[in-house]
């Protein structure tokens, strides 16, 4: 019965070790599945990252692009406006010139207007005179 006992004993440690085997190769199983798991989720992590990163260099490069061309585009439309500007300030410079000579010209033409009506007023006086002499002296 020792004997027993003692066999069943061994039964029983053997089952423990091989429990213990099992366990311990069911651990390093899962501890290096877990790593391999981990590792991928690093691969992606880092793929997410570069795939980020290109993201982010392209933005900022599209961003560049358009501020670009808005300036350039802005500046464009400032030097229109200027130069229609300084088209327009020539223009205006050109006719006031004109208007002051229109306006010189019509103070000419008024004054030998006036002139010419004094002119016309004292020849039709004077004619009036000499007419009422004539009468007088019939």
């Amino acid at each position: 019965m020792v004997e027993f006992i003692f066999k069943q004993k061994e039964i029983i440690e053997k089952k423990r070790k091989k429990k213990i085997e099992f366990s311990d190769t069911n651990n390093e199983y899962n501890h290096k599945k877990m790593m391999d798991d981990l590792n991928q989720l690093n691969v992606q992590n880092q793929k997410i990252y570069d795939k980020t990163f290109d993201l982010e260099q392209k933005n900022n490069s599209l961003e560049s692009k358009i501020w670009n061309y808005f300036e350039k585009k802005n500046n464009y439309l400032e030097t229109k406006i200027e130069d229609y500007f300084k088209e327009n300030h020539k223009i205006l410079n050109q006719l006031n010139i004109q208007i002051q000579k229109i306006y010189d010209k019509t103070s000419d033409l008024e004054q030998k207007n006036n002139s010419l009506e004094s002119i016309i007023g004292n020849y039709f006086e004077k004619k009036k005179k000499k007419r009422g002499k004539k009468q007088k002296s019939s």
